[in-house]
């Protein structure tokens, strides 16, 4: 296999991540004002599920810290049809570096911004916002933009709808947009330690309206009182 960087290896996966964790983290303090204090531990491992056989790319254990990127999905370099399948179904690197972007971010949001906001519970609210942070943080990194957000302002649910992830992902990350957009990693500090309740909810736009005039309020407090306008937390 040759990945895009011209690299060839009888490992892809593995030595795709081993060469590109630092890089994609790198490009995320450069591109987003996010300061890792250190990187997560990468594991290879099946995420299949026996029952239903549904498998994903990636995922994040909040005890462990660690990431584990699916071996059946992205790539298995012990099963060569396996390996040569996934390559030419998913364009070499580019689903792996999809994953590393996702749950890198998940990683971030949970060792760096919740112990700085003071944040221990995990409510459905933190999981909508941190689904949200890690869809914008994806999209300011690939260009690759979920659609959805049309008609956000007027949306109304049910806390029941959360249940299904594709919608935590989408109401998340209709929610954080404009907050990133327009207030950048303050904006990712700001949602994650003051989540949406479950009133907020059930009419997101409220919510992410809230937000973004406490964070106007609080830029006019700290510019009158002569203090920096927009203080990144270190």
């Amino acid at each position: 296999l040759v990945l895009s960087d011209g690299i060839t290896t009888e490992r892809p996966l593995q030595d795709y991540v081993a060469q590109n964790v630092a890089s994609i983290a790198k490009r995320q303090e450069e591109e987003l004002g996010m300061k890792y204090k250190r990187l997560p531990i990468v594991q290879f491992a099946s995420l299949r599920n026996a029952a239903t056989g549904y498998s994903v790319e990636g995922a994040y254990d909040w005890n462990t810290k660690i990431i584990t990127l699916d071996t059946d999905v992205l790539a298995n370099p012990d099963d060569l049809l396996k390996r040569l399948t996934n390559h030419f179904r998913y364009g070499d690197q580019a689903l792996a570096e999809d994953a590393l972007i996702h749950e890198m971010t998940h990683f971030y949001v949970d060792t760096h911004i919740r112990p700085k906001v003071g944040r221990t519970e995990r409510s459905m609210g933190d999981e909508v916002i941190g689904e949200g942070i890690v869809e914008i943080v994806h999209e300011k990194m690939t260009g690759k933009r979920l659609a959805g957000c049309k008609s956000f302002n007027s949306v109304r649910l049910p806390l029941g709808a959360y249940e299904d992830l594709e919608m935590r992902y989408l109401i998340g990350y209709c929610t954080a947009r404009p907050v990133v957009n327009n207030f950048g990693i303050i904006g990712m500090h700001e949602m994650v330690g003051n989540p949406p309740t479950d009133d907020e909810l059930t009419y997101p736009y409220a919510y992410q309206q809230r937000v973004q005039i406490e964070l106007i309020m609080n830029t006019v407090a700290t510019s009158s009182a002569g203090s920096p306008m927009l203080t990144i937390p270190r």
